[in-house]
């Protein structure tokens, strides 16, 4: 979408409820509409001049018939839509209510109506510059209970959830131009925001663009970690694998090496066995006449006895 060269500073801006149009309040006191469509096209449908003090308010009737208009002179000036003409003027018909307050300081400052304007109830930093206009977002989007858009000192149009606080992003960028005033068409509940500097143009950004891309990203973001969770759940489950498959050779190999040792334990029993049993039967054949007594073959009870039996005795 194209600016829209207005001629001259804008105040405050105000969509149609239910058609593509857009006023301005200008510094010069007038009040300029324009429509605009899809294809980025736009044109003047009227400008009109209640006062010639500036116009520093704007706001419509529920069903865009009617447009009221307030500056400088103090007076509330009603504006047919169709026409483009004065129909009504009244004179110190000014009053306003705030809940959600910007301050030269880059604060906002939150007020609950219950308990007054002596003081606010919390305050919010971030921004680095003053906060020069304040508009809700429409109501189907998420959160769009506690987020707003802000206009600043340093050009930006940003948006704020204010519950919990987080800057969620800038909108619009108008440059050195301090943004004076912010609205939303349809209504409020519409699709193109538009913001209103003192570059002399007015920007119209696409919400649409701005909170389903967000939407996006995020859907993108949750998938990316799903998967990133199930290739990391598929590698543990692979390395749990190749650990039981590792222990379960380590364990084969100790059986069969306890089964190896087993064996020779029981062959070298053997051998030792074996020899021992040689050895006995060596000493018994050996010792089979301890006394060295031999038989004789001659006589039937006789016995023939060496010599060296009796020497040590």
């Amino acid at each position: 979408m194209p600016d829209i060269a207005v001629g001259a500073q804008i105040f405050d801006l105000v969509f149609h409820p239910t058609e593509s149009l857009v006023f301005t309040g200008l510094l010069t006191g007038e009040v300029k509409a324009f429509g605009y469509d899809e294809q980025g096209d736009h044109e003047c449908k009227f400008s009109v001049k209640p006062s010639k003090r500036s116009c520093r308010g704007l706001t419509m009737s529920e069903d865009g018939s009617k447009l009221w208009a307030v500056g400088k002179g103090k007076t509330l000036h009603t504006i047919d839509t169709t026409t483009g003409t004065i129909v009504e003027t009244r004179k110190n018909a000014h009053e306003s209510q705030k809940l959600v307050v910007g301050t030269q300081l880059g604060i906002l400052s939150i007020f609950n109506r219950r308990s007054g304007y002596g003081d606010c109830v919390d305050r919010i930093p971030g921004h680095p510059y003053s906060i020069d206009a304040l508009c809700n977002i429409p109501s189907h989007y998420p959160n769009s209970h506690s987020t707003i858009l802000t206009g600043s000192s340093d050009g930006m149009l940003r948006v704020v959830q204010l519950l919990p606080t987080k800057l969620l992003g800038v909108v619009a960028d108008h440059g050195e131009f301090p943004i004076e005033r912010i609205a939303v068409d349809r209504g409020g509940e519409g699709r193109w925001v538009g913001s209103a500097g003192h570059e002399e143009v007015l920007k119209l950004t696409d919400l649409k663009e701005v909170f389903e891309d967000e939407g996006d990203e995020e859907e993108e973001e949750q998938e990316e970690d799903s998967d990133d969770e199930n290739a990391a759940s598929t590698e543990n489950d692979e390395d749990a694998q190749k650990a039981q498959s590792s222990d379960e050779e380590e364990e084969k190999e100790e059986r069969n090496a306890s089964d190896g040792e087993g064996g020779k334990e029981v062959k070298a029993e053997a051998e030792s066995s074996d020899d021992e049993g040689a050895v006995e039967r060596k000493r018994k054949k050996k010792d089979k006449d301890p006394f060295q007594i031999t038989k004789k073959s001659k006589g039937r009870n006789g016995l023939e006895a060496e010599p060296s039996f009796f020497a040590d005795l």
